[in-house]
């Protein structure tokens, strides 16, 4: 007994490793686990809590093709009819596809379209207006896409007139840029449904995304604890709970375009080209050199006072009170000459030709004139 009390305790090596995402801890091993002692069964030193073995459970090679359908959002499109051939349901995997389903009692599985952003991403939360014209999306990588549903998976006769213009006009993602960003690549070869906006709106996950018809206001949550306000356009107007104060916003009318917009600052370090556009409403301020500064503070420096150099603006009547503009007429009056002058006037300022000397007797004028007598006198000897 005395042998055994004299004994060193054991040491064993471990690595405590907590998995956030799920949301437990657990120890690991570096080494083949040996048995603990009573030291280490009852209470850990370093992490004063017990010690406990972690079990995992293998999943089968057969059912790993399953965990590319799983699940992770539904959406019900309610101003649709309940027709066979049009689609009512979208239902997001996990592999990134969004499949467009029929609830009718006849119907089925109708297609489905990609809405991910880049590989091993999907959708998560989706929402849509009360008309099914738009579908929002939001995926694990912190994106927010807008789709647009009109004549998507619905009867040829219901079909409408789809003026893009317009759409360009309310998304600043649909106007021209140097180059193809990759949200615009993810879907070159998908013609419907058209992609009409997609920005970086969380850091994390989008885990709701809710939309408000009457002021055209999108709010997002995300898993990174914040509640976010934006656009129909993709404009971020504000983050819900924060210490700022609080910017009003009408709740039956759409955003005014004087109202100050901002970009998150989180996401303005990391976000993309495509990203800034949105967010800062199609274009956004060129950075401009040092000799450019210095060349318009120049300008800025030079004042020119109108008043001084001009004199004052002119008060109404200008003509003054005496004179009055003739009448206009519609056509145009006959044209008289005026003949009581006893002689005819010259005006000097006309261009006139110079005028042609006359050549003297002995010019053409001359031999002429004699060839004339000389005939005259043959007449007469002939006769």
């Amino acid at each position: 007994m005395a042998n055994k009390s004299k004994e060193k305790p054991v040491k064993e090596e471990y690595i405590h490793h907590r998995k956030k995402s799920m949301g437990f801890s657990g120890l690991f091993y570096k080494d083949k686990p040996k048995r603990l002692s009573n030291q280490g069964r009852q209470r850990s030193p370093q992490l004063g809590r017990r010690i406990r073995r972690v079990s995992t459970v293998a999943l089968p090679d057969e059912a790993f093709h399953l965990r590319q359908l799983a699940v992770h959002c539904m959406l019900f499109l309610n101003a649709r009819k309940t027709h066979p051939e049009v689609g009512t349901l979208l239902v997001g995997l996990e592999n990134g596809v969004v499949q467009v389903w029929n609830h009718h009692i006849q119907g089925s599985f109708i297609t489905s379209f990609s809405a991910i952003h880049k590989a091993g991403d999907y959708v998560i939360s989706m929402a849509t207006d009360e008309k099914n014209e738009f579908l929002f999306t939001g995926t694990t990588v912190g994106y927010i896409k807008t789709w647009l549903l009109k004549n998507y998976c619905v009867l040829p006769a219901d079909e409408e007139h789809i003026c893009m213009p317009k759409y360009r006009l309310m998304f600043p993602f649909l106007w021209g840029n140097t180059f193809m960003g990759r949200a615009a690549r993810m879907v070159a070869d998908q013609p419907k449904p058209v992609l009409l906006s997609s920005f970086k709106g969380h850091f994390m996950p989008v885990s709701g995304l809710t939309y408000i018809d009457e002021c055209q206001i999108l709010i997002s949550c995300s898993a990174d604890f914040s509640v976010r306000m934006w656009t129909l356009g993709g404009r971020y107007l504000q983050t819900i709970g924060t210490f700022k104060p609080y910017k009003s916003i009408l709740p039956t009318k759409p955003v005014a375009a004087n109202f100050p917009f901002s970009i998150p600052p989180d996401i303005k370090k990391v976000a993309s080209s495509t990203t800034l556009r949105v967010l800062s409403g199609g274009s956004f301020e060129k950075r401009l050199t040092i000799k450019q500064l210095a060349r318009r503070a120049e300008t800025n420096l030079v004042h020119v006072d109108e008043t001084k150099i001009f004199g004052t603006r002119l008060e109404a009547p200008i003509l003054g009170n005496f004179y009055a503009l003739p009448e206009r007429t519609k056509h145009q009056g006959d044209i008289t000459f005026d003949m009581s002058f006893p002689y005819i006037p010259v005006y000097q300022h006309l261009t006139m030709p110079e005028p042609m000397p006359i050549e003297s007797s002995g010019s053409v004028y001359g031999k002429n004139r004699r060839r004339s007598s000389q005939g005259d006198h043959s007449i007469n000897d002939k006769k």
